[in-house]
């Protein structure tokens, strides 16, 4: 059993409705088998840009775990347009067996949520509760140029209680190919992993099931912001 369980009071979704870009393919969400992967509002570029990088490698661990279909929310980039990551479609890989679609921003990723079985997200707290309180299986991936790094301490927590998975743009290919993607489980059911804090260029190995996430108490999860804000 954890000392501590990660309530439910992290701040609200950081999506923001008022700059919107909704191509028409994703008025309804893709099919069954979805990935869905989103940064939020923020930019992380060097996410995506790792990812198209190795778009091959990506590709074939997507179809290898059984996904047909990848959403990419892209946020604030100035360098990639949706068309750009919508244009992986036709790489000869997913020809046939992967769809691929992308957008900036939208009022709510609810609906990509609900219908996706598992979920990259940015390390930022809105999403990662977004993502916990529907019970799906993730791997955050920590954008270590935000906020004095305070992502990777969020994110190293949360997987040292066996919430998340976690990663860096640059692993997170080698995460993704050996986590499990099944169901979090009750936690009666999944031992604790036993890893130690490790520093911000490694990310926690995924050798452990993911456990399901406890019912809302927002005094503990703010005692835990404020140990690792330093407050206590």
């Amino acid at each position: 059993m954890p000392l501590i369980k990660v309530g439910d009071a992290f701040p609200h979704s950081l999506e923001k409705p008022e700059t919107l870009t909704v191509p028409l393919e994703l008025a309804e969400p893709a099919a069954n088998n979805q990935l869905l992967l989103t940064v939020g509002t923020t930019n992380f570029d060097s996410l995506i840009e790792h990812l198209d990088k190795h778009r091959t490698q990506f590709f074939s661990l997507l179809i290898k775990r059984g996904f047909s279909a990848l959403v990419v929310q892209l946020g604030n980039t100035s360098r990639y347009l949706p068309s750009d990551i919508a244009n992986w479609s036709v790489d000869p890989i997913c020809v046939g067996k992967l769809t691929v679609h992308a957008f900036n921003l939208l009022p709510s990723l609810q609906t990509h949520l609900k219908s996706s079985s598992f979920v990259i997200c940015h390390a930022g707290a809105g999403s990662i509760l977004d993502c916990l309180r529907l019970n799906k299986p993730l791997i955050t991936v920590v954008n270590s140029t935000l906020m004095d790094n305070h992502q990777q301490e969020l994110a190293q927590h949360l997987a040292k209680l066996n919430y998340i998975y976690m990663a860096n743009a640059s692993n997170l290919l080698d995460v993704f190919e050996k986590c499990s993607i099944e169901e979090p489980m009750d936690e009666t059911q999944s031992p604790l992993s036993t890893v130690e804090i490790l520093p911000p260029d490694h990310c926690i190995p995924p050798t452990y099931k993911l456990i399901k996430y406890p019912p809302p108490n927002p005094r503990l999860f703010i005692q835990i912001l404020d140990q690792e804000m330093g407050f206590v």
